[in-house]
Order: C-alpha cells, then structure tokens, then sequence
C-alpha cells in the first residue's frame, strides 16, 4: 500500500505523473467516483476514466491498482494474504453508516472465497476524533453509530471502522489504525476540513 500526500500535489490534475511514478499506465489505475454510497467494483481489467458510482473496489488480478482519493475520509485498504486478494474502500461518515467496509469482507469472502481471519486491515491518515466534530451527531447519524459519539459531540470514527472489521470477523492483531487526523496534520496531508474545502486530494493505492 502506497499513501501520496501533499508533498505528491494533487493527483488529479496530472493522472500520468501518477502513472508514471507506480511505473504501470493511467489504465491500470482504477480511480472511482467516490459518490458516498456502498457500491463495490470488481476490477478484473484495465478501465479508463473514473468507474461511476462506485466508493469500493476489489481484485485477484496482478498489475491492476485500486486508488482511493481522501481529504479527511478514510481510505481502508484490505489484503488477503492467503488468496492474494485485495480491496480498496472510500469510507467517509455516510460510508460508516452504510458499513460499507463490512459488506466489502463478506464480497471478498463471496467472490474469492476469502476468510475474514486472513485479512490484514489499515486505515489511512482521515479524521480524527479529535477533530471530527458534529453540529448534532445524534440527529445526523444512524442509531448504531450514536456509541461512538464522544463529549462536545466528537465521533469516532476509527474506532467505529475497527470494531466493523471485528464484527466481519477480522483478527484485532490484523487491524492497524495510522492514528494520523488529517486535520492536525494539514501541513502533510490534504484536508476539507483545515483547508475549508478548497483542497486536494491525497491517495491511497493498494496493488498485489
């Protein structure tokens, strides 16, 4: 797995720099919409453009790269070390709500047959429950997530990412938090949230 952050620029606004640097071309990147919903793509083959409507992406094909872009959203980056599996997952607050890192296990586990137990798990620079505050968290978030509510209406939305993968049946030892939040630490990484949203985008490419 592969994080470019500030010091990359924004990779959008030049895909064959990005190309180039994974030494692969802007066809094997495969870059989605990101539309904050919990579709999954199964990349078998190079694609060009961005794939509609997706924020997750899976694959067993060598020489295929699943991209995620964030700016205080996680990207949660799946390998299957027995299969050689892997995924790729936007998973912002609306992700969260739709557990869409727990449908993407049991598609991992439907397609290829992966066993949670196998499956090591990181989840990248995002916002921190330091910063991850909510004008009424209660209100604006689904009722599973109100536990991970936090004093002066904080949520904690690594914790609810690591406690998903735990329920999907992902080992705790398999599971690493990075514990950077991409608002404190603005200066390295894109953030909606410090740079108001006028901001790139880092991203998190994960290939077998």
């Amino acid at each position: 797995m592969l994080i470019l952050d500030r010091s990359f620029g924004d990779f959008r606004k030049d895909k064959k720099k990005l190309a180039k640097f994974l030494s692969t071309s802007e066809e094997n990147i495969i870059i989605l919409e990101q539309i904050h919903e919990d579709k999954i793509f199964y990349a078998d083959k190079p694609a060009s453009g961005e794939i509609a409507g997706h924020d997750a992406a899976i694959t067993d094909k060598k020489g295929i790269f699943l991209l995620v872009q964030i700016a205080d959203c996680q990207a949660v980056s799946i390998k299957d070390t027995k299969l050689n599996v892997i995924a790729n997952i936007h998973n912002g607050w609306r992700g969260s709500a739709k557990n869409i890192v727990g449908k993407t296990i049991r598609e991992m586990a439907k397609k290829f047959g992966s066993n949670p137990a196998d499956l090591h798990v990181t989840i990248s620079p995002s916002l921190g429950p330091c910063c991850s505050k909510f004008s009424d968290p209660h209100n604006e978030l689904p009722e599973h997530l109100h536990k991970y509510i936090l004093k002066n209406n904080h949520v904690d939305f690594w914790k609810a990412t690591f406690d998903q993968c735990l329920s999907e049946g992902v080992l705790r030892r398999n599971i690493n938090t990075n514990g950077t939040c991409t608002v404190c630490s603005s200066d390295k990484y894109f953030s909606y949230r410090a740079d108001k949203g006028d901001t790139g985008r880092n991203a998190v490419v994960i290939w077998i």
